[in-house]
């Protein structure tokens, strides 16, 4: 039995066989605690359970979370893609974004932590979209003031056919996701544009996923896109002027100084546009001055006075924040990569990190594509064999840099066959011009810098002209137009004389001597410019006397079909000696008769003795002797004296008679051959390449997850 005394203790009662009953000492009982080795190993054990339990599940919702952010990486390269390729397969022009000009300023930090500009390249496109259907309809149609637009009531907002320009440009671009600006005073200027006009960012580029470091500042880049009227309604004025919402304006007369008049010239390459710090609007609008709310696009907040800028003021990265609209998530999201060493550290260029942009649009390269010509032979004007004055390519809308090759043959073989191959070059130089240089490359040998050899081409101007010092030294002739993608060897004939083309004229009566000449026929040579005085003024005006027309180049020739000749009226009546339009007869013509020529397009065979019937430009006139009854005399209307076969010297004015209409002749002119090849290199925004690589961050693991997708774009509205 137990003591009620001490419960620890007990008391056992033995029994044995005689009956006696003997007690026992009692028996205490003992407690131990763990030890800390069994608790350390308790613990242990806990531990290796829980990761064995818990790790797999985190490592799963991980997973699920990283292959979430896949799909979604692929779904916005997916979309994104079919957003771009849908706006440009209907575009009606691209602008040119393959130059440093074009390209767009992203504001990154240096490794001393402070701002600096990095630029990226083809992180931009414009385009003008077609017109639609009520943009044509004038002002019989209510407009939307914040833009100027039609509004399009349902199911009239189709694309209007044929398709044309309209008036709405969209731009796809590469910008921080926040754009808030200040003002730079510094000064400096950055391609052109003066930075103190541009702004600094409040926060550059920062991605907290990449680097933890800026997890509190932490402003990645995204996609944009932007819709936006070259032109504005200004209500003031009643009148459209350029888009000074969004855009300065430059002098035209002096491309690079802005101005920001409502009469200046819209730069739309500005590569700070998107936190551009200015005041919009006009700064010569005497009703809303620049930073008027009036320029706020629709949209518009007011964000810049909540960070101590001046409170009512309109500023162009504002206006930029309303128009544009983020097309990738930008939750997730980055637009662009800093490159890294092998380390895994940044690398830098001129104390900046260099950024490479995650989306790119770039024009298609061609190479050596063979031009076609527009025609090899012009069978109507008796040319069976003629060198094309055109040459086009299968895309226009060429970007720079381009060249163009004009391959020769030197012995008759195939141009592209010749040892060394022979060809002149047609390239940009770092000044600006258009430049022709002569070639000759031996097989497996590079050519040389074309920059350093001579000039064997004419530098043309913008009417297609050039200086009548450089013909001596012209070999080659031709021009490039990269918008329709052609090559052009036919000029105007006065083109030598830097001059704009106008007739060459001729004194009928000096042409009428000849008929008593050496060659015994009424004709006038091209290639000699007449300089006598005729009637009351001179011959081809003050042209000087040492002008030499282009028929004097090498290998010249006249594009078939192109002459234009005019002279007096040979049939008598009221209408003798009066300016006519002559008709040209075949050359195997035997007999020429009124008001009719014949003419050599090309030197003909043994030109070289002098004879100018067999040089070009010999052209021909009505060669018959004037009959008994009619001698070859100056013509008199007023006594009735009509020489059926001379060239009228007088016409009759009022009953007076007064010198004839001289003889007038244009032509185009050109300097190739035949048996000329002509390739050219380029890239052309008649096809661009869309490259998208959607990059995603995971909140949860902060890896990153890319989809790359690239396509090229048939921008089949484009117009040449």
């Amino acid at each position: 039995m137990k003591s009620a005394g001490n419960l620890n203790r007990e008391f056992t009662m033995t029994s044995y066989p005689n009956g006696q009953l003997v007690s026992r000492s009692p028996r205490v009982r003992r407690y131990s605690a763990f030890t800390l080795v069994e608790l350390l190993v308790v613990i242990a054990i806990t531990s290796v359970l829980l990761i064995l339990v818990v790790k797999p599940l985190t490592d799963s919702f991980n997973l699920v979370s990283e292959a979430g952010t896949q799909v979604e990486s692929q779904a916005a390269a997916r979309d994104t893609m079919r957003e771009i390729t849908a706006d440009l397969g209907d575009a009606a022009w691209v602008y040119d974004n393959n130059t440093a000009a074009s390209s767009i300023n992203l504001w990154v930090y240096s490794q001393t932590g402070t701002p600096g500009l990095q630029l990226l390249p083809n992180a931009m496109v414009d385009m003008v979209m077609p017109a639609r259907q009520l943009d044509q309809t004038g002002g019989s149609t209510q407009t939307d003031p914040t833009t100027g637009l039609p509004i399009y009531p349902a199911g009239q907002n189709g694309i209007a056919l044929p398709a044309a320009p309209g008036r709405v440009i969209m731009r796809y671009f590469v910008g921080l996701r926040d754009n808030r600006s200040g003002q730079d005073t510094s000064g400096a200027k950055q391609d052109g544009m003066p930075v103190a006009s541009d702004g600094t960012t409040f926060h550059g580029y920062a991605n907290r996923w990449a680097d933890p470091s800026t997890s509190n500042a932490d402003n990645r880049t995204t996609l944009y896109k932007a819709e936006f009227p070259s032109s504005i309604y200004n209500t003031a004025t009643k009148s459209y002027i350029p888009n000074l919402d969004l855009f300065h304006t430059q002098n035209p007369a002096s491309p690079g100084t802005i101005t920001d008049s409502e009469q200046g010239q819209l730069v739309l390459n500005d590569p700070n546009f998107f936190y551009d710090s200015t005041p919009a609007g006009p700064s010569d609008d005497p009703s809303f001055k620049a930073g008027d709310p009036h320029w706020g696009v629709a949209g518009w907040q007011r964000i810049a006075q909540e960070h101590g800028m001046p409170l009512n003021i309109v500023y162009r990265w504002e206006n930029w924040a309303a128009v544009a609209s983020p097309v990738f998530p930008t939750n997730k999201a980055d637009a662009v990569t800093m490159l890294r060493n092998d380390d895994g550290t940044l690398q830098y260029c001129n104390n900046l990190p260099v950024v490479r942009p995650l989306v790119t649009f770039t024009p298609k390269a061609v190479s050596t594509e063979n031009l076609t010509p527009n025609n090899t032979s012009a069978a109507g004007d008796e040319a069976p064999t003629t060198a094309a004055p055109i040459f086009v390519s299968k895309y226009g809308a060429w970007s720079s840099p381009f060249t163009v090759n004009v391959y020769r043959s030197v012995n008759g073989g195939d141009p592209l066959g010749q040892n060394p191959l022979t060809y002149y070059e047609y390239y940009i130089g770092a000044d600006g011009l258009a430049h022709i240089v002569a070639q000759s490359v031996a097989p497996g040998a590079a050519a040389p810098n074309p920059s350093t050899l001579t000039d064997v081409g004419p530098q043309i101007n913008a009417l297609g002209l050039f200086n009548l010092n450089q013909l001596p030294a012209v070999q080659m002739a031709f021009s490039v137009d990269p918008v329709s993608g052609t090559v052009n060897f036919a000029f105007p004939q006065w083109a030598t004389l830097g001059v704009v083309s106008a007739p060459q004229q001729y004194d009928p009566n000096a042409i009428n001597t000849g008929l008593t000449g050496t060659y015994a026929s009424r004709y006038l040579l091209l290639s000699q410019l007449a300089q006598s005085a005729y009637g009351s003024g001179t011959l081809n005006g003050t042209l000087p006397a040492a002008a030499e027309p282009a028929l004097r180049l090498p290998n010249a020739s006249i594009v078939p079909g192109s002459e234009r000749v005019y002279g007096p009226d040979q049939r008598p009546g009221p209408h003798y000696g009066y300016r006519i339009q002559y008709r040209r007869v075949a050359a195997l013509t035997g007999v020429i008769g009124p008001n009719e020529y014949k003419i050599n397009y090309t030197n003909l065979p043994g030109f070289q003795n002098g004879d100018p019937r067999l040089q070009v430009g010999y052209l021909q006139f009505d060669s018959q002797a004037d009959s008994v009854n009619q001698p070859n005399v100056a013509s008199d209307p007023v006594n009735n004296i009509y020489p059926p076969n001379s060239l009228p010297g007088f016409k009759n004015v009022g009953g007076t008679d007064v010198v004839a209409d001289p003889v007038e002749v244009s032509y185009q002119f050109q300097d190739n051959l035949p048996g000329d090849v002509v390739q050219a290199n380029y890239v052309t925004r008649d096809q661009m390449s869309v490259s998208i690589d959607a990059q995603l961050y995971d909140p949860s693991t902060a890896a990153s997850q890319q989809t790359s997708l690239t396509q090229v774009v048939d921008v089949r509205n484009l117009q040449r």
